[in-house]
């Protein structure tokens, strides 16, 4: 049986994958100054929120960059798989350990390849060299969630799915042994 915590962490990372999603879809409406930017960006100047994190992370702002939009559809399906999943946590399914492990692969994968996509790009999409606090802000801490509690699902669920195998395995062995 996984901990609570795995349930209420796909619940609470819905909203949040939602919140980005929307944003990405919503563009240039979203963006500071759009006529709908006052969801994602707030303060003087929208300078917070997505304001900010647009600062640091450039690829949200871009417009002609196609991967924001690539993960933007991994972000949904994303969605759809987690629903499913906390569904499946709440009926007490079985097979919700495998799809644990299935959308923590996902997700930190997904974070991964975006992490990659601007470390390959680096000059052209990261702003830390002229405001490193606001990288570090708006960027390092925030990813660092959506690396850290997925690869801990993953840890988890697959130890939950490798100790049922070897159940299976160690029974199947009595059996024929008798």
């Amino acid at each position: 049986m996984l901990p609570s915590w795995v349930k209420w962490w796909l619940i609470l990372d819905f909203p949040i994958i939602l919140w980005d999603a929307m944003f990405l879809i919503m563009r240039p409406h979203s963006l500071p100054g759009g006529k709908y930017s006052f969801i994602w960006c707030w303060g003087e100047g929208q300078t917070s929120g997505y304001g900010a994190y647009i600062r640091a992370d450039k690829i949200y702002g871009d417009m002609s960059d196609p991967w924001s939009v690539a993960q933007m559809y991994g972000n949904l399906i994303e969605m759809v798989l987690q629903l499913y999943t906390v569904w499946l946590l709440i009926k007490r399914k079985p097979s919700s350990t495998f799809w644990v492990f299935t959308v923590s692969l996902m997700t930190f994968f997904k974070t991964l390849l975006y992490l990659f996509y601007e470390l390959i790009q680096m000059e052209k999409v990261w702003s830390i060299y002229t405001d490193p606090t606001n990288w570090l802000m708006s960027y390092v801490l925030p990813t660092s969630v959506w690396f850290l509690l997925p690869f801990l699902c993953m840890i988890l669920s697959g130890h939950e799915m490798i100790s049922a195998l070897n159940i299976t395995h160690q029974q199947k062995k009595i059996k024929q042994m008798k």
